[in-house]
């Protein structure tokens, strides 16, 4: 945050246009989003506004974090938010069975 490319970065992040074009001519997609706060459902939601022709079981949300006990309290709440919302939860198995490693 405020680093020399943060705002290159906010500029480039998310192009809806190619995300559109992956939904209309792929044959299948998923749309997964990393959440950290319960706010980031604001953020999700605008961009789904921002695109046709998905469904809520496109859409899997998965709780951010290195280790195992904070993927387990995120965990909690995304899951519950997953269920009030119809996405799907989509958990960092990877992370428990083998920890915070490049290439698993």
């Amino acid at each position: 945050a405020g680093g020399r490319f943060a705002d290159d970065h906010d500029d480039r992040r998310l192009n809806t246009r190619v995300i559109q074009d992956f939904i209309d001519h792929g044959p299948e997609f998923q749309l997964k989003f990393v959440v950290c706060r319960p706010d980031d459902l604001d953020e999700i939601n605008a961009i789904l506004s921002a695109i046709t022709g998905w469904r809520k079981s496109d859409v899997l949300l998965m709780p951010e974090g290195t280790d195992a006990q904070t993927l387990r309290s995120r965990g909690l709440w995304v899951a519950d938010l997953c269920r009030r919302t119809g996405f799907r939860f989509c958990p960092r198995i990877h992370i428990d069975l083998w920890g915070n490693k490049r290439g698993t």
